[in-house]
């Protein structure tokens, strides 16, 4: 690039301007040009041994410090980078070039407020202008300072048109972390252009598949339509124990239809807000009467964000029907609580919930003791990590206590969750998952004069085919092995399923 061939024909001018009134050039001099030659041929390693001897010997200089704190730069040794080029421009005569070099080294190792004062010299030094304008522009866009980065990167492009194609992909990256998808998609398609075999263009490549991703994951307004068929081994949640007498496992196949619509505005500042409802029917083959159900749930979330951080109000609730023989009240759920997010990184967030929740059973129990209406706090503290290549790891920790109107049912519990998502080819993702929830009961069990304690385990595994952008198919396994001190409470349930998932 030009811009390279303009830093070499600097950096010889620096060397044989400066170098002569240099004591260097005595007894040293010749040393001090093997140094330069070696830097140039790109034998970094030797060019360290070198500029790290005529320190040694006491013939140190600026222009030596400028060159060894280059050498560790070029070899990506950024932390021993920083000293020898920091002495470049203490030491008299200053090298004014290490400047805009002792800020990207800085950028590099994310220290923003230190490259920015070296950035600033730079520009009162008036050295590499373009690549000054350039770094500007990158800093300000990690501050989120979308605007003025672009402005920045604007300008590197009219001091230095082999820019242009760099400048063009991170204006791009830049649109497309502002929400500002056309043209996010107009620079990347320039960044192709310029060069279609370049490295550049073909990371262009992959975001221009992510704005269209953003775009349609973003729409205000989205529906999803659910058609799934599952074949359930114990659908009653039979115990495992062989001794308990007149129960026994029975499996059922099992039809669900779901239906979503999901509301996600885009703002301009910082409002958030998000909603959304769902309905979802439950057939069975067998017991029809008793264990098929329609279930309600609405939730809303207006928030606001504070840079990184983003803070929600999170409200959900759930109504179910029971067919017994006709549609009845069975169950309603409600939560309300803050839920907060914040961006660790460009790919990593941090989330920590917590809610008062109350659930209650429109049934009648036969026993006061087996009341199951139940109301306390629950909450959780995860963290998301996102991969380029569109995969996903997600690790939570939840707390709940619960209270129950019956005696038997009141707990506390610890649970730990981790899933990934991960490609297998461009349109199939694989799906690992797994769930410990640990619970114990507060009262002694009134019928079996203990205190219960409960294990549940499950395990998840799948794929999911998006056969189009709107169409997917879904294979999905269930393991759920819940360990109990009560061998009423144990059982082992295996759930297969297969299903369509239309999204408009």
């Amino acid at each position: 690039m030009q811009r390279e061939r303009v830093f070499f024909f600097a950096g010889l001018f620096l060397f044989f301007s400066l170098a002569l009134n240099s004591p260097v050039l005595c007894e040293e001099g010749t040393l001090f040009q093997e140094g330069v030659r070696q830097y140039y041929a790109e034998n970094y390693e030797e060019a360290i041994e070198i500029f790290q001897k005529l320190q040694a010997k006491g013939s140190g200089s600026s222009q030596v410090s400028f060159f060894l704190g280059m050498s560790y730069k070029q070899a990506g040794d950024f932390e021993e980078a920083l000293p020898p080029l920091r002495e470049s421009l203490t030491l008299q005569p200053p090298v004014k070039e290490a400047a805009v070099e002792l800020a990207e080294v800085l950028y590099r190792l994310d220290n923003l407020p230190e490259a920015k004062k070296w950035l600033a010299q730079s520009e009162a030094y008036n050295t590499f202008p373009a690549k000054t304008a350039f770094l500007k522009g990158t800093i300000l866009i990690k501050e989120e300072n979308i605007p003025e980065g672009i402005e920045a990167l604007e300008g590197a492009k009219r001091l230095d048109a082999s820019y242009g194609q760099i400048v063009d992909y991170h204006i791009g990256i830049a649109h497309l972390a502002n929400r500002d998808y056309d043209k996010a998609k107009e620079r990347l398609n320039a960044v192709v252009a310029q060069d279609p075999l370049s490295d550049l263009a073909s990371f262009a490549r992959r975001y221009q598949d992510i704005v269209e991703e953003r775009r349609q994951l973003e729409r205000p307004l989205m529906l999803t339509l659910g058609i799934l068929g599952q074949y359930d081994t114990n659908m009653l949640q039979e115990p495992d124990a062989s001794d308990i007498p007149d129960l026994g496992k029975e499996s059922s196949l099992v039809m669900q239809t779901s239906f979503r619509m999901d509301y996600l505005p885009v703002f301009s500042g910082n409002g958030l807000f998000n909603a959304g409802f769902a309905i979802g029917n439950s057939l069975h083959e067998k017991n029809s009467t008793t264990y098929d159900t329609l279930t309600g749930t609405f939730y809303a979330a207006p928030g606001y964000k504070f840079g990184r951080l983003a803070v929600n109000l999170s409200t959900n609730y759930t109504h179910t029907l029971k067919r017994d023989p006709s549609y009845k009240r069975y169950y309603e759920a409600y939560t309300v609580g803050p839920l907060f997010r914040f961006l660790l990184s460009q790919n990593q967030i941090i989330e920590a919930y917590g809610a008062y929740a109350k659930d209650s059973y429109c049934i009648d129990p036969g026993l006061p003791e087996e009341d199951q209406d139940n109301s306390g706090i629950e909450g959780y503290l995860g963290w998301t990590r996102l991969f380029q290549n569109g995969g996903m790891a997600n690790f939570k920790y939840g707390y709940s206590d619960k209270d129950a109107d019956g005696e038997n049912w009141s707990n506390r519990g610890h649970r730990f969750t981790a899933n990934m998502i991960f490609p297998l080819r461009k349109t199939i993702q694989g799906q690992l998952g797994g769930d410990a929830f640990l619970q114990r009961y507060k009262n002694t069990h009134t019928i079996y004069d203990k205190t219960r304690k409960d294990q549940t385990y499950s395990a998840l595994a799948g794929l999911i085919w998006d056969v189009h952008k709107s169409v997917s198919l879904n294979a999905l396994y269930n393991y759920v092995h819940v360990k109990s001190n009560i061998d009423l409470y144990d059982y082992t349930q295996h759930l297969y399923t297969v299903g369509l998932e239309l999204k408009f």
